[in-house]
C-alpha cells in the first residue's frame, strides 16, 4: 500500500520522467508506511495476511514462503478489552433474534 505522498511523488515523479531522457539520472522516491508488519526472520520477507500455516494444529506456526518455524507475537490487547468490545454486540444480536429482526 503506497501512502498519499508517494502516490503525489510518484506521480510528478512519473511526469517529470514522461518529460526528460532515460538517461538523465532522478533521485529515488523513498517512501514510509505508517503500519506496522512483520518481518520473518529466516528469510527476511514480510509475512502477509494468509503466508502463514499450521501443521500441528497451532503449536508451530511456520511462513509459508520459506517454510520456517516462526513465534508470532503475543496480542497488544488484553483479552479482556476485547469482551468488552464485544458485549454490546452481542446484546443487540440477542435483542434483534429475540424480537424476530435479521441480524445484519
Amino acid at each position: 500500500m503506497i501512502s498519499k505522498t508517494a502516490k503525489m511523488m510518484l506521480g510528478e515523479s512519473v511526469q517529470d520522467t514522461l518529460d526528460e531522457s532515460k538517461d538523465t539520472p532522478l533521485k529515488v522516491i523513498e517512501a514510509t508506511r505508517p503500519e506496522t508488519y512483520q518481518v520473518c526472520p529466516h528469510c527476511k520477507q514480510e509475512i502477509f495476511e494468509k503466508h502463514v500455516y499450521s501443521d500441528d494444529r497451532g503449536v508451530t506456526m511456520r511462513h509459508s514462503d520459506c517454510g520456517g518455524a516462526i513465534e508470532m507475537p503475543e496480542s497488544k490487547v488484553p483479552i479482556e478489552e476485547i469482551a468488552t468490545w464485544l458485549r454490546p454486540a452481542i446484546a443487540r444480536a440477542r435483542a434483534n433474534k429475540a424480537a424476530g429482526r435479521p441480524q445484519w
